[in-house]
């Protein structure tokens, strides 16, 4: 913003809305103690997907290709995966 001449008195950084969002749920997460343990999960021996933009979890064509990869990733690699899916996104799943 700098380089585009705009005054530093008027540049803000108020954060990145999705970095906050990790480190608060990462918090939970750690705070959970358990989780892996109630799912027979080992850290980092499994893969989590999140899909939710609506390009690709509204459209039966480009999700399919989603659960496509994951089944690949599954097969090649030979571990288990998290997929919480939104409920718009198990309407087009079904």
């Amino acid at each position: 913003m700098l380089k585009e001449g705009i005054e530093e008195s008027k540049i803000f950084v108020t954060g990145n809305t999705i970095v906050d969002a990790v480190f608060q749920n990462l918090e939970i997460f750690n705070n959970k103690g358990n989780v892996l343990n109630n799912l027979k999960l080992k850290s980092k021996e499994y893969f989590l997907l999140t899909s939710h933009r609506a390009k690709n979890v509204d459209n039966r064509e480009q999700m399919s290709k989603i659960l496509k990869g994951i089944s690949m990733i599954q097969k090649e690699h030979s571990i288990p995966g998290g997929f919480p899916v939104h409920p718009r996104t198990g309407k087009i799943i079904q």
